[in-house]
């Protein structure tokens, strides 16, 4: 499992470069890979589209947690507003 910046320097692509393949900002890539916010389901399915992985495989940093925790996709559940409409919390 790795982060968005993780894929990102993979592929040795800038923030830049890969907000202009998801057609977002370079700071939305910015906030994304230091949790500040989160990609929005479409966003997160075009990110594991160009990064050849499955939605699961990305892990995402924790908001508010402390720098450089993530935690996979698929341990986020609904509970308020934010990733899926709702505020991620650790199942």
């Amino acid at each position: 499992m790795k982060t968005i910046k993780q894929l990102r320097e993979a592929k040795a692509w800038t923030q830049l470069d890969l907000a202009n393949q998801l057609d977002v900002t370079p700071s939305t890539i910015y906030n994304w890979e230091r949790g500040k916010v989160e990609p929005r389901v479409g966003q997160l399915r075009k990110l594991a589209e160009v990064f050849g992985v499955r939605m699961d495989e990305i892990a995402l940093l924790l908001i508010g947690g402390e720098e450089g925790k993530a935690a996979p996709v698929a341990a986020w559940t609904n509970t308020g507003s934010g990733f899926f409409g709702s505020t991620p919390t650790l199942s």
